[in-house]
């Protein structure tokens, strides 16, 4: 570990052989390594969110904390100076002078990516210059170089995917004390990493993320282990990983370290196999240079022939973190037919109380009303119940789980949505047990079903006009259309692969489950390099301890041979029963944004779109400057994003400037939501987001004459208007403690006199039940850093109405 005696020793050597600092064209700077630890990638997001900063409080280029460090040699250093004609002493700490350099005279800096990225898209044209610190790069220690290089900079923290791959690298490396060094820079992101590392129960996972830390530009994304570990998925996530993993193997062959987080940002979601429309994009996109930027045409074109290969949704960890969200409450519905003292995977829970039928004959559900019977080895048997199980919960984990819903559900009609609870969470539960999950009820027998033979199978693209989100949770109305689909056979089967313009919704909600619930592979099977099949099978043998499994994810075990007897036998009574009550199990009101992938249709002029990224890879240069003719939408050039809300969908607040330039974008996705109760002082609206989200986007955008309260126990926001601020009293409770945003996150308790002025002031405000809801001052953490926002609808108070609503 690092002393103190050594950080003071490292900052004489840096002052040592500090050169002198200058202004230095941003056409001139150049950077290492991009697979080095403490590298950042360049994303839209993040320069998107340092441009807004500029527009908010002005390019703060000449603040010494800004300024870039570089290396250079004595001899540039002095032809510099020489072709200026000044000496080294009139390069000034306090007014750094200009210098003006020779075309392919370069300066390689340590960091400042994203910095020189906003700078070009920002500043005016022959004004683009950023300060630059020289210091003797024949005379500064690796271990100097590394502490400028890994320097927090000024444009914004490292995100949760960058500290992991830094982690990692250093652990790898046995340079534990600079492994240690990242883990400070986050206290949640440090609990919950120790926590990963812990035993045996997440080591599969744990391997699948290693095996990424190759490809620098994976990780430019939040890598959220607070919502992965409380999951009990390890299996299922690093089959997910995993395929990751062996679609960029693929399209990378022996380079994996140049991919490059823009290359994997505008190719992530894309299905090249089966929608026309995305081979067009994918072809433009390469043409103008914007993928693999630094790489020669030669090689950029094997690149894009592999691209155009896979024949699936090209996955990364961002989407991945999107579909963890789909996949979350599934979990969860399942977890609830396990007992509650059991807090192993559930793939091991559920393998422990598997029972395969004496026959060999395996129940195959086809229908909600009709099932048949497949012949197959033992292995297949639970196989198929475990994915029929996960299948029927992605039918039904909504209104079964608590705060878990499909995007826009109060858009749905009614008439989709009749089925009450009660019923759901029955036919949940006779599934498990037709398909041969045992409980400890051996009266309650399954519901008949009609014997049927193979269905058919939906098509996988279409050329319809609509589009659909290729990653994240489900939209409400193909929640419902699509149910019919969600089962065995129309997932495992190989549908019309006839490329058309676009997905179907299916496709995707198929694509999904595929990702994380590999198809089976029988012994002896092997699997092409760009099938679906990707994902190995982990097969585990069951522990039958009644308390809890132990770990044994490190144990290479033969797959499992569950016993063939009558799936009427009686367990043990430890065994959990499967409850006929209704499986709800109460959720946090936590969701974190969803970030909606959209296909983009082509349209006149995408061409010109496409241009305008042709300056984003080029070494780390972004698009066109401001002023020029080209300026063009920015957001068209990328995979679409959610639909913008119509006129008539509420005044709209979100984290980026709401008069941005017109080259920038936000990726934030919008938060569906509802009036609950109202008076002519204050409106209440539902909430689905997190308490942090919802704070992240109110604090950085004020409301108008509004004061602003977040209920956690309801998972409702109350906005009151300023001038009716006494009004508040109505919801002043003994029983609740209130409190007020403060530093870095944190909650502040207040008093219930102070509400008031806090309302007044527009600060916003939290209230949450002592008991059920107890305070801490961390509450809104983690979801309070996330990267991605949720756009929230505002109600508005009309005068001439004398009524809340959404804006007109």
């Amino acid at each position: 570990m690092a002393t103190e005696n050594f950080d003071l020793t490292l900052s004489e050597e840096k002052k040592r052989f500090f050169l002198g600092c200058a202004k230095i064209s941003v056409d001139h700077l150049r950077f290492g390594d991009i697979n080095a630890p403490g590298i950042r990638g360049v994303k839209w997001k993040n320069v998107n969110l340092l441009l807004s900063r500029f527009e908010q409080d002005r390019c703060r280029r000449l603040e010494p904390l800004h300024w870039i460090p570089a290396l250079i040699t004595p001899q540039q250093f002095n032809q510099f100076l020489h072709h200026n004609s000044i000496n080294a002493t009139d390069l000034s700490y306090f007014l750094p002078t200009f210098l003006r350099l020779q075309p392919g005279w370069t300066v390689t800096c340590l960091q400042g990516r994203v910095r020189v990225a906003a700078a070009k898209e920002w500043l005016e044209e022959g004004d683009q210059w950023w300060v630059v610190k020289f210091y003797d790069q024949t005379q500064l220690s690796q271990e100097a170089q590394r502490s400028l290089r890994e320097f927090r900079d000024g444009s914004q923290e490292h995100i949760s995917g960058e500290l992991y791959r830094n982690v990692r690298l250093y652990q790898r490396a046995g340079e534990h004390a600079k492994a240690c060094e990242w883990l400070a820079r986050s206290p949640h992101f440090n609990r919950d990493f120790k926590q990963l590392q812990r035993g045996t129960k997440y080591q599969c996972f744990r391997e699948a993320l290693d095996a990424l830390l190759e490809f620098p530009g994976l990780w430019s994304c939040y890598v959220n282990l607070h919502r992965l570990l409380p999951m009990r998925c390890p299996d299922e996530q690093a089959n997910y990983v995993n395929r990751i993993r062996e679609c960029w193997a693929f399209i990378m062959e022996d380079e994996p370290g140049i991919l490059d987080a823009t290359t994997v940002e505008l190719l992530q979601g894309r299905a090249p196999t089966l929608s026309t429309e995305d081979v067009e994009y994918i072809n433009e996109v390469f043409a103008e240079r914007l993928v693999f930027a630094d790489v020669d045409d030669e090689r950029r074109e094997n690149f894009r022939a592999r691209v155009l290969q896979i024949e699936y949704i090209i996955p990364s960890l961002h989407t991945f973190h999107e579909d963890i969200k789909y996949l979350e409450p599934m979990a969860k519905l399942v977890r609830g037919l396990l007992t509650p003292k059991f807090k192993g995977r559930i793939q091991d829970g559920m393998r422990r109380r598997y029972r395969g039928p004496a026959t060999g004959d395996y129940y195959i559900q086809t229908s909600e009303t009709g099932h048949r019977q497949e012949s197959q080895n033992p292995q297949y048997g639970f196989w198929s119940a475990y994915r029929q199980v996960f299948l029927a919960s992605m039918r039904y984990f909504f209104p079964l789980i608590s705060g878990s819903q499909p995007l826009k559900i109060h858009k749905v009609p009614l008439n989709m949505r009749t089925i009450e609870p009660e019923a759901l969470s029955r036919r949940f539960t006779e599934l498990a047990r037709s398909v041969g999950f045992v409980s400890a009820r051996p009266n309650l027998q399954p519901s008949e079903s009609i014997q049927e033979g193979l269905p058919l199978l939906p098509p996988l693209t279409t050329d319809s006009e609509e589009e659909w989100a290729r990653y994240g949770m489900t939209d409400g109305r193909s929640f419902f259309s699509d149910k019919m689909h969600l089962y065995l056979d129309k997932i495992y089967s190989a549908p019309d692969n006839l490329q058309r313009e676009h997905l179907t919704s299916f496709a995707v909600k198929r694509n999904f489950f595929l990702a994380f619930f590999p198809p089976y592979q029988s012994e002896g099977a092997g699997r092409g390099p760009n099938s679906p099949q990707l994902n190995p099978v982990i097969h585990r043998q069951p522990n039958l301890n009644d308390d809890e499994l132990p770990d044994v994810s490190n144990q290479q075990a033969e797959p499992d041979q569950p016993t063939a007897s009558n799936s009427t036998e009686l367990t043990t009574q430890a065994d959990a029963e499967m409850l006929d009550n209704p499986i709800a199990e109460p959720s946090s009101s936590r969701s974190a944004a969803h970030h909606r992938l959209y296909a983009r249709r082509r349209k006149p002029g995408n061409q010109a779109r496409v241009k305008k990224w042709a300056h984003v890879t080029r070494s780390s240069a972004m698009p066109h400057r401001r002023g020029t003719s080209s300026i063009i939408n920015q957001r068209n050039a990328t995979v679409r994003h959610r639909r913008s809300a119509s006129p008539n969908q509420g005044t709209t607040i979100a984290s980026h400037r709401q008069n941005a330039s017109p080259t920038t974008h936000s990726s934030n996705t919008k938060s569906d939501t509802i009036i609950l109760n109202q008076t002519t002082a204050w409106c209440e609206i539902s909430v689905n987001i997190s308490p942090g989200q919802f704070a992240r986007s109110i604090e950085e955008n004020a409301i108008a004459r509004l004061g602003c309260v977040f209920n956690i126990s309801k998972s409702s926001a109350i906005f009151i208007r300023v001038s009716h601020v006494e009004h508040f009293s109505e919801f002043i409770s003994p029983d609740f403690w209130f409190a007020v945003l403060g530093s870095q996150g944190a909650l502040s308790i207040i008093n219930i006199m102070q509400i008031g002025a806090s309302l007044r002031k527009q600060k916003m405000v939290f209230m949450g039940h002592q008991v059920n809801n107890p305070f801490s001052q961390y509450l809104l953490h983690p979801d309070i850093e996330l990267e991605d926002i949720q756009i929230l609808e505002i109600p508005r108070f009309y005068e001439e109405l004398n009524w809340w609503q959404f804006e007109l």
